[in-house]
């Protein structure tokens, strides 16, 4: 084997090993380590929690967004009952799905955004939530 050939070996193998160390520094999908980000107040799905007292929050969900004109955007909600009495507890009411429903009420964007709100979920709408 010729000098040449021993040094392009050498070469590739120490090549192998710098991409080995990298890919075994990875660990998992890029995608993993990312968190999604936090949804929009007035998209489809999202959970909110309105503080209407020290120690209570109202747990809503919007179901639609309508944009009128350039400053008014009307989110359709439902609201569910129970209340919570802090945003964890908000948190876990938003994932059962056996919660009490009150009647869609609508609301303006710019009326909600003025008060203490805190976006607890998102889960996109099911096909019977989209009627």
């Amino acid at each position: 084997m010729s000098v040449a050939s021993r040094r392009i070996r050498r070469e590739v193998g120490r090549r192998r090993v710098v991409v080995g160390l990298l890919l075994a520094g990875l660990g998992g999908c890029s995608a993993d380590a990312v968190e999604e980000p936090a949804p929009a107040l007035e998209q489809a799905g999202t959970f909110f929690a309105l503080r209407d007292a020290p120690d209570h929050f109202r747990l809503l969900r919007v179901r639609n967004s309508v944009r009128f004109d350039a400053r008014h955007t009307y989110l359709f909600l439902d609201e569910y009952r129970p209340g919570a009495k802090s945003l964890a507890e908000a948190r876990a009411l938003a994932r059962n799905p056996d919660l009490s429903l009150l009647p869609i009420d609508v609301a303006l964007l710019e009326d909600v955004i003025e008060g203490p709100y805190f976006i607890v979920w998102h889960r996109s709408l099911r096909e019977d939530e989209r009627d």
